[in-house]
């Protein structure tokens, strides 16, 4: 036979249990550390389901390397969709960007990252006027690759801004941005926006509309028309013996 708790016997066990915790979490240095709120809710309300904060699934758009993008010769800066730690903000995009690498899908189309693997995150601060600063360690490229590289994690910070003003540090030191412009290079502590790698934004699409078939307006033939001379008078006779 089964016996069915009433419910003042129910608490009773219920705050036993949480008694049993509480004791449990005192250490045997003595040092009282505060229960997590959820054991407590847990204990005291036990068909209440579990709650958890999604970890790792916010969408975001984080920017790789093409070679080619709609007909034209690259290399082109474009975007793919990956999960972020919430709240998906402009930091943990870019917190994706330098912790992913192209997957099986993106390869197939050709895109790639410059930045390198052991390249890390040190952290992104915002000021009040909304610039972005980024502190980087081991982050050695050159030329080009340095461009790109710069580029993806310009444009993935900018991607919801695209007026948004970024600046780096690397190992602690303010990094001259190279920007597009190798002729005129950026300072140490100057900012760069998309407009500094605008020649690696992906071109749009071009599309050619031919024009339509002109129909010629068929000629309208002209009645033919037909003169006829007058007829000669026929000339007098000569009277015959003159």
């Amino acid at each position: 036979m089964t016996r069915v708790l009433r419910p003042s016997v129910l608490t009773a066990v219920l705050l036993a249990a949480l008694l049993g915790l509480v004791a449990c979490s005192v250490p045997q240095d003595g040092d009282a550390r505060a229960l997590d709120q959820r054991t407590v809710d847990a204990a005291l309300n036990p068909a209440a389901p579990a709650t958890s904060v999604p970890i790792g699934n916010v969408p975001v758009a984080i920017y790789f390397v093409a070679d080619s993008r709609n007909g034209a010769k690259g290399p082109f800066l474009v975007p793919v969709q990956r999960d972020a730690m919430p709240p998906g903000g402009p930091a943990e995009a870019l917190a994706t960007l330098l912790s992913s690498r192209p997957d099986r899908n993106d390869r197939d189309q050709g895109f790639k990252t410059l930045i390198p693997e052991e390249t890390r995150l040190v952290g992104v601060t915002r000021d009040a006027l909304g610039r972005y600063e980024v502190s980087l360690t081991t982050f050695k490229l050159k030329g080009p690759q340095l461009t790109g590289a710069l580029g993806q994690m310009v444009f993935t910070l900018s991607h919801d801004d695209p007026t948004a003003e970024v600046r780096f540090r690397v190992d602690g030191q303010p990094f001259p941005a190279q920007t597009s412009d190798e002729a005129n290079p950026k300072k140490a502590d100057e900012y760069v926006t998309r407009d500094d790698y605008r020649p690696l934004a992906v071109p749009p699409t071009t599309t050619t509309t031919a024009a339509p078939a002109t129909t010629a307006t068929p000629a309208t033939p002209t009645p033919a028309t037909t003169t006829s001379a007058p007829a000669s008078a026929p000339a007098p006779a000569t009277p015959a013996g003159r």
